[in-house]
């Protein structure tokens, strides 16, 4: 167990993120003042300040998607299991199968999304979780996710001209940003009249 001094000078020594810092200065807050019930509290999330300012901030995200049981693991607070996973597939043509949206959905009905991207040889992505943006629908994180999809390849597109390594393939860039917008406005489906109705 530190002392108060020693706890003093762990925290002033971390460097937190800007998400972090609320939850190191309130345990500054805590530990110079001798609030022991803050200290406490706060104390429960991790036994040092990396750990502490870490899942109090992974608490916060995962409250967004109604995730309330804590777990613990190694000293961690545990990724949650979403209720329910969606993957989407973006690649024309059923081509090398490397673009991607992934939908999930929290305890509470919000749903966070992924990517996973490729303009040629280059590209990215992450999985959908708790640090994501919380959105009240499925079809609100889908229309989110294609309209982030269509941003990074418009400025992949960009990039085009000036690659000579084949990281921008400019007629698959093109093909996903065509399969994208016809996604975000598809076609009204037209009804079909019979003549012998």
């Amino acid at each position: 167990m530190l002392s108060k001094e020693e706890k003093i000078k762990d925290i002033l020594e971390y460097h937190p993120t800007r998400n972090e810092r609320k939850y190191v200065a309130r345990y500054l807050w805590a530990v110079y003042r001798g609030k022991q019930d803050v200290i406490s509290e706060m104390e429960a999330f991790g036994d040092n300040i990396r750990r502490i300012a870490y899942n109090l901030y992974a608490q916060e995200r995962a409250l967004l998607f109604g995730f309330t049981e804590l777990y613990f693991d190694a000293g961690w607070l545990k990724y949650y299991e979403w209720l329910e996973r969606k993957e989407i597939e973006i690649t024309p043509n059923n081509a090398v199968r490397f673009n991607k949206i992934m939908l999930a959905k929290g305890v509470n009905g919000k749903w966070a999304y992924g990517l996973h991207y490729g303009f040629g040889a280059s590209g990215g992505g992450w999985s959908p979780s708790i640090y994501d943006e919380p959105y009240n629908s499925e079809k609100e994180a889908l229309t989110a996710a294609l309209n982030q999809m269509v941003k990074y390849f418009n400025e992949a597109l960009e990039k085009a001209p000036g690659d000579s390594f084949g990281n921008y393939n400019v007629k698959f860039i093109k093909a996903v940003l065509a399969k994208c917008n016809e996604m975000l406005n598809p076609k009204p489906v037209q009804e079909q009249f019979s003549l012998f109705e």
